[in-house]
């Protein structure tokens, strides 16, 4: 197991790999980001509806090229991020996908999201991994916000032309 311990404003944070005994608290993560997606887009996200839950997390957290990394409060999980490693075949460049990432409600705004980002920032330089990438739902700008903070910038865009009423 991995440990990093990084101070970050008057929060000491533990930083690690996700374990079995973190799977109740990613599930309750889990149902907030679902439902941070169910108000932002209810033609595709339903309230109360997981990414994952349980048996999928088990499957996941024994992946090596699917890491979830933990932030750590007082022994509480209070965020993570979802990552898979890849390499794709058209731009040969190997790159850390963030699926996830989520802190707490609760603890938001305290420099977790940042030292956490930092920390898979950090796992994925030392893993050879040349660029971060992640998708962010349009109208989500206090993501946006932060993801520009953290120096990602646009790779490309995803459009969509809803169809209603079409058969």
């Amino acid at each position: 197991m991995h440990f990093f311990r990084c101070p970050y404003n008057l929060i000491s944070m533990d930083f690690r790999i996700a374990e079995e005994k973190d799977i109740p608290r990613l599930l309750d993560l889990l149902l907030q980001i679902a439902n941070l997606h169910a108000a932002l887009r209810p033609d595709l996200f339903k309230k109360g509806e997981r990414k994952y839950e349980e048996g999928e997390l088990r499957s996941i957290l024994k992946r090596p090229d699917r890491p979830i990394y933990v932030a750590v409060f007082e022994g509480n999980v209070v965020g993570y991020a979802f990552c898979e490693q890849t390499s794709s075949g058209t731009t040969r460049q190997k790159t850390l996908y963030i699926d996830d990432f989520c802190v707490d409600e609760s603890m938001q705004n305290q420099g977790i999201g940042s030292a956490l980002f930092a920390y898979v920032k950090a796992q994925a330089a030392l893993n050879g991994v040349e660029a971060i990438t992640l998708h962010l739902w349009a109208g989500n700008q206090e993501a946006a916000s932060f993801y520009k903070k953290m120096g990602l910038e646009v790779r490309y865009l995803a459009l969509e032309c809803p169809i209603k009423g079409q058969g």
